[in-house]
This record gives structure tokens, sequence and C-alpha cells, in this order.
């Protein structure tokens, strides 16, 4: 299916975007770019009554410049799947889309299922490698006040 296309394909099997939907955009967006991300956000924005949920995973900026990520970003790219962007603050960035969000880092108790062996940073250390889980609610005005990852 053509990038452009899936909302109207969307549409025509029954989707109807006045209805509250569920979106869930897991394990992907480090390998759009920058703008694909914009653009996804702003369509699933677009197709989104004010309740519908979202859901996402995302990485930091430091995910992509660590030096303990390089054998993990080279073997990406080496597999054909390079990270291409990431966000330091997905809560300002879903905002900017209308959406009210909460973010738990990989590990937080919340976010652990006894399965994360890594002390956690507190998100105030920098330079840390980190990644995201992400629950939205789309607002009521649901505007965009910008189109920049954070």
């Amino acid at each position: 299916m053509e990038q452009g296309r899936w909302p109207a394909t969307l549409k025509r099997a029954g989707f109807d975007p006045h209805q509250t939907s569920v979106w869930l955009i897991e394990g992907f967006l480090p390998y759009l770019s920058e703008s694909d991300v914009l653009a996804l956000l702003d369509r699933v924005t677009a197709l989104s009554a004010p309740g519908s949920c979202l859901g996402l995973t995302a990485i930091n900026r430091e995910m992509l410049t660590s030096p303990m990520m390089r054998f993990w970003l080279k073997s990406m790219k080496e597999a054909g799947v390079p990270c291409l962007s990431a966000m330091n603050e997905p809560e300002a960035l879903l905002a900017k889309h209308g959406w009210a969000a909460t973010v738990v880092q990989f590990g937080e108790e919340s976010a652990n299922f006894g399965r994360w062996p890594h002390p956690v940073m507190a998100r105030s250390v920098p330079n840390t490698p980190r990644g995201w889980l992400v629950t939205a609610i789309k607002g009521s005005s649901g505007e965009k006040l910008g189109r920049q990852i954070s």
C-alpha cells in the first residue's frame, strides 16, 4: 500500500474518524525519518476523534549517539534497518498534535514486567539512552501547535 493511501483505505473499509479509536504504533518509529514520523502523527491525529487512545514506543536521541549503543546501531544498519529518528520529550511532541500523553521509561516499575535487568536512571540524568512506552488520549480540540520532534 502506498504511504499516503492508507487513511483512504481505512475509510473505505468502514473506519469512521468521528468515532473514538485506538492506535498502536509499536516498534518502528526509530526506523522512520523524522518527517515520516511527523506525517504519521498528522494522519493519526486527523483520523482520531476526541477521546481516542494512542500507544507507541520510541527512543531518545541518546540511543542514537551513545557509545554504549554503537554495536546495536551498527548491527541494525548492517541489517538494512538503520535508526533514523528519536524523541527526547514524547509528551511535548504529542501535545503539539492535540494528545495528552503519559510516558514511562523501559524498566520503570510500571514498565518492567520482570524482564529489565538494568538500573533505571531518572529522566533528569543527562546523556542516558532511554526507551519510552507512551499512552495518550486525544483532547477535544485536537489542534496541532507544531511539527517538530522534541
